[in-house]
């Protein structure tokens, strides 16, 4: 009989209280990558949910739509000036906001973190959880 080794659960919280399995899913992320801050915020720029510090994550929710949309370099400087009186250390190397979707509202993900140490797959990680709660019919997280 041969017997196959089953991958150990990674995940150490869970709840089924959807506001908290998403903090859970932040949390992880923002301690085991050691980020400043973790922000997911809506298209009106509403913080939705954060691991970090609270006022900086009210501020990125503001600014996540408005960075993200920011295609001119002047405009994106512009952004990133006023981003800068709140949150010092906010660069384009230290700072990386994408968008998403969920059930038809576009969500922003915001990472402040230490410079060259942000990857995109840390965003896709979180994103991909919070989809994977926010849709799935019992959360546990």
């Amino acid at each position: 009989m041969t017997v196959i080794p089953f991958a150990p659960e990674r995940r150490r919280q869970r709840s089924n209280n959807v506001y908290e399995a998403i903090k859970f899913q932040l949390e992880e992320i923002y301690s085991t990558k050691e980020l400043r801050n973790l922000t997911i915020g809506d298209s009106r720029g509403l913080l939705v949910a954060y691991a970090g510090h609270i006022e900086e994550a009210q501020v990125l929710a503001a600014y996540a739509p408005l960075i993200s949309r920011a295609e001119e370099k002047e405009n994106y400087e512009e952004i990133m000036l006023r981003v800068r009186g709140f949150i010092p250390d906010a660069a384009k190397d230290t700072l990386s906001t994408r968008a998403f979707v969920i059930d038809g509202e576009e969500m922003f993900i915001t990472i402040v973190g230490q410079p060259g140490k942000i990857e995109h797959n840390d965003l896709y990680r979180a994103v991909s959880g919070i989809k994977r709660i926010l849709t799935s019919d019992k959360v546990a997280a």
